[in-house]
């Protein structure tokens, strides 16, 4: 083999990668992801997200490298609190301490359809989740389950 007909294998850190914004009817932000694919990672949420049915829009933003791409990613989810990254949201150290009543119901609902069943772990979350959210805000997001 040639160094011309080399082709890299794996991540691609060094090609455009594109944040993209998806939104629901109500023109709400329900998620935002970074791919240097866009095409692939939409059929991939179509055939494996319990959301994705919800999308009827989504735009690009291009980055020239990975590292810009996840990083606006971060920074996307962080500042505009899409609805189903709550994962991220966890994952980037997020304190439920600034989540407001719609944060607390999108995250237990994102929890119970992202189990597909009911286990004792989720019914542990989403107790929780409902408790902190009627302690805080005196609201109930729906009835407890039992553990």
């Amino acid at each position: 083999m040639t160094a011309t007909e080399y082709r890299p294998r794996g991540p691609r850190r060094n090609v455009p990668h594109f944040v993209y914004r998806c939104y629901d009817a109500d023109d709400r932000l329900i998620y935002v992801g970074c791919t240097n694919s866009p095409l692939a990672r939409m059929d991939g949420h179509r055939k494996g997200t319990h959301w994705f049915p919800e999308v009827v829009r989504v735009r690009h933003t291009v980055f020239p490298d990975r590292a810009t791409g996840f990083a606006r990613e971060s920074a996307a989810i962080h500042l505009e609190k899409p609805k189903y990254n709550v994962k991220s949201r966890w994952r980037l150290g997020f304190s439920r301490e600034h989540w407001d009543v719609e944060d607390y119901h999108d995250f237990m609902w994102a929890v119970i359809d992202a189990a597909g069943i009911v286990t004792p772990a989720t019914r542990r979350v989403v107790n929780e989740v409902t408790a902190e959210a009627s302690a805080r805000f005196g609201v109930a997001l729906m009835a407890r389950w039992s553990a």
